[in-house]
């Protein structure tokens, strides 16, 4: 019998185990390279990722898109709208009379009632309620029935000759 010292058989032991671990160790990475060329790789999470993030860019190219054709359709409707509004004030003021709640009163426009047409009696009647005294129609063309000066006169107060005044100079239409 060969005498073996401790220290040789434990030399012995300690020499088969990393054999051993080394083994099971390149098993393992033989296994895992196996695994990795047997499998279909699978890049669920980087497609997924790439997928959400092109949808989001997508949902806000989208939705800036809007938002500008919404800005443009908006200016344009304005900008036809106010063409009109000003058509209408230039060609018939009266149409556009419930604009006065919105400008200032030095802009206003005239009522329908003010600017009727009114007869030479209706005329007459409104300046003697005045306590005024109507002149003598003066033409402005060949023909009276189509413009005309009509002077409007006050009566001084204690005046014994050339006692009336002009006060306005009523033009009309």
């Amino acid at each position: 019998m060969t005498k073996t010292s401790p220290s040789s058989n434990s030399h012995k032991k300690i020499g088969k185990q990393p054999n051993t671990k080394i083994r099971k160790l390149r098993k393992k990475i033989k296994k895992y390279h196996q695994n990795i060329q047997d499998k279909t790789v699978t890049s669920t999470g980087i497609i997924s990722y790439s997928n959400r993030r092109q949808k989001n860019q997508k949902r806000k190219t989208f939705a800036t898109s809007m938002l500008a054709i919404a800005i443009l359709l908006g200016s344009g409707g304005l900008v036809i709208m106010l063409g009109w509004i000003s058509i209408l004030f230039i060609f018939n003021p009266q149409q556009v009379s419930w604009l006065n709640d919105f400008v200032p009163g030095w802009v206003k426009i005239g009522s329908s009632s003010q600017q009727s047409p009114r007869t030479m009696q209706q005329i007459q009647s409104e300046i003697q309620k005045q306590k005024r005294i109507v002149g003598e129609i003066i033409a402005l063309e060949s023909d009276i029935d189509e413009s005309f000066l009509l002077p409007v006169f006050r009566q001084r107060n204690n005046c014994h000759s050339d006692c009336k005044s002009i006060v306005e100079l009523r033009t009309y239409h």
